[in-house]
């Protein structure tokens, strides 16, 4: 993604993948309050709710949750855009992953927070049998592919919203 930021020379910047694989949206808020306490991130991109579904973790949880990390991001002057659940092929049948995905999209919309809306994008493509190349050998995480067109679809908004913000900046 960083690569992709970079080619066209419109913004620069360093990207860090600080997760963590398994972690639930507890564990993963720890470490963001922390993170954000070094005022490094300027952006922080919050893939959240698949391990959380997959554990258990009740929904009303994880959405207070998801609650304190944008506000802990807004407190620290950062932006925060959310990542809402991959489908999996383990995840899909569940009949409690759905509200996951929900949660996070709703808080999203109540804090007037960006949702990259990726759960319904791999339901549509399951729906048309195309999500198998997105999702690895196991069933559960997405492939090198799938990652890349996640970052592909990512570098797009991110890079979008910092033309949009230069060009407002500009204006004023």
């Amino acid at each position: 993604m960083e690569a992709r930021l970079n080619a066209d020379g419109a913004i620069a910047v360093d990207v860090a993948n600080a997760g963590i694989g398994g972690e639930i949206a507890e564990t993963t808020l720890k470490r963001l309050k922390a993170q954000l306490a070094t005022h490094w991130p300027q952006l922080v991109l919050w893939q959240v709710g698949t391990n959380d579904a997959l554990t258990g973790v009740p929904v009303g949880q994880l959405t207070a949750l998801i609650q304190q990390g944008v506000a802990a991001a807004r407190a620290a002057g950062d932006q925060i855009v959310l990542i809402d659940p991959q489908l999996t092929l383990l995840a899909s049948e569940s009949p409690t992953y759905e509200p996951y995905a929900e949660a996070v999209d709703a808080v999203g919309a109540a804090q007037h927070t960006p949702v990259i809306k990726r759960y319904a994008s791999m339901l549509r493509l399951a729906k048309q049998g195309a999500v198998a190349p997105l999702i690895s050998h196991d069933g559960l995480h997405m492939s090198d592919f799938g990652y890349d067109c996640l970052a592909s679809e990512l570098a797009k908004v991110i890079d979008e919203a910092a033309k949009n913000a230069a060009s407002v900046s500009a204006q004023r």
